[in-house]
């Protein structure tokens, strides 16, 4: 498969097939969220963010993987946005529970990292690991803010919310057992600057 095929498989998957994948939902879909109005609008707006950062996280994992030549860190990176998908597609349920839409700017986001993925990995794959490892460390700090800000009635987001951080943590991790390299923290802290950008964009767009 070509590089221009996978672009667009993976495009397709993102907003046009939502409810992809074989991993039931960590919550229970027959649950029914009877939320005021005021925590169903702070929930909506958080499960928008985390929807647009995975959006995000399929274009940066799709990059990485259209970069490198090594077939295992292809694999690797493949397992990883997998289980992404997954979680891509409890955001986009919840989000329609909650009688919300995704962020306008989703493909922005999607083109964008795509990119940045895409100049990453061609640095080396211990780097790519290396900015892997960081970013998902970034959205696992991300996470635990919103499973703060969460109506605490709201007990379906937050299943969702801490499966998506537990997955997160153990890719964090995995990518750190493949790579010495670190990142430079100019870097660390431009990518930290990217997500304010799209978590506060995501909240209002």
């Amino acid at each position: 498969m070509n590089r221009i095929d996978q672009i667009i498989i993976s495009f397709e998957n993102t907003f046009f097939k939502p409810y992809l994948g074989n991993v039931p939902s960590p919550y229970s879909e027959k649950e029914k969220s009877m939320l005021p109005r005021k925590s169903k609008k702070i929930a909506a707006d958080l499960m928008r963010v985390n929807h647009s950062g995975e959006v995000a996280a399929q274009a940066l994992y799709l990059g990485q993987i259209i970069a490198t030549d090594d077939p295992n860190t292809k694999t690797k990176l493949k397992d990883a946005a997998k289980e992404e998908l997954e979680h891509l597609k409890w955001c986009s349920v919840r989000l329609a529970e909650l009688e919300d839409k995704p962020s306008l700017l989703s493909p922005l986001w999607f083109l964008g990292c795509l990119s940045l993925g895409y100049f990453v990995g061609k640095f080396g794959d211990e780097y790519s690991f290396s900015f892997l490892a960081e970013t998902e460390s970034q959205v696992a700090h991300h996470i635990k803010d919103h499973l703060e800000k969460l109506p605490k009635e709201d007990h379906i987001s937050k299943n969702i919310l801490n499966k998506m951080l537990e997955d997160e943590i153990s890719h964090r991790d995995n990518a750190y057992q493949s790579s010495n390299k670190d990142l430079p923290q100019s870097l660390k802290n431009l990518m930290r600057f990217g997500g304010h950008c799209l978590r506060q964009l995501s909240l209002r767009i």
